[in-house]
């Protein structure tokens, strides 16, 4: 069981000690990081092995094989965030820094691929920063179309918010730059 994520729910004392228990259910505990295992679960019982993260580099080489590579550009502009549109991923906080940046150039854009309890928020939010035609929602995508198209853009957003994640290693880096 991956403990890579704190409890985000309810904090009320019942949703705590089942994620506390959760642990009980399984032999091993997997991370990918023994600090964030430290904080996500301090109390854990259970023995515990870290397992580096890592990415599957032939299924992404595969799977981009047939891609458009696009053409080289002066500057950025595509960029590309991949990840959860969940609340507590803070992607707010990144599609404000994007409407900043793109506000001297007309010619940035960013997809975004994903679902989450905040896409509509974040339609709004782009709405109300003026970069709606700047910004596309692509919804989730099968992994190997999305490896698939990965090599069109030119740079991949690995947008990782501190608080709650600050100690994972971001695996969207990798995945970006397979």
């Amino acid at each position: 069981f991956d403990f890579r994520s704190p409890h985000v729910g309810d904090p009320d004392a019942p949703a705590i000690k089942r994620y506390h228990d959760m642990q009980f259910q399984v032999d091993c505990l997997l991370t990918h990081s023994m600090e964030t295992l430290k904080t996500n679960l301090p109390k854990r019982k259970r023995e515990a092995k870290e397992i580096p993260p890592g990415v599957d580099m032939t299924a992404i080489q595969e799977a981009a094989a047939g891609a458009k590579l696009s053409a080289p550009r002066n500057g950025l502009k595509r960029l590309v965030y991949v990840g959860s549109l969940a609340k507590t991923r803070k992607i707010d906080e990144m599609l404000i820094m994007f409407a900043e940046a793109a506000k001297p150039t007309k010619q940035l854009r960013l997809d975004i691929f994903g679902q989450g309890n905040d896409e509509q928020d974040l339609k709004d939010l782009a709405s109300q920063l003026g970069c709606k035609e700047k910004v596309n929602f692509r919804g989730r995508l099968d992994q190997s179309e999305l490896w698939a198209r990965l090599p069109e853009y030119d740079a991949g957003l690995a947008y990782v918010p501190n608080e709650l994640f600050g100690t994972a290693p971001s695996l969207k880096s990798v995945e970006y730059a397979a």
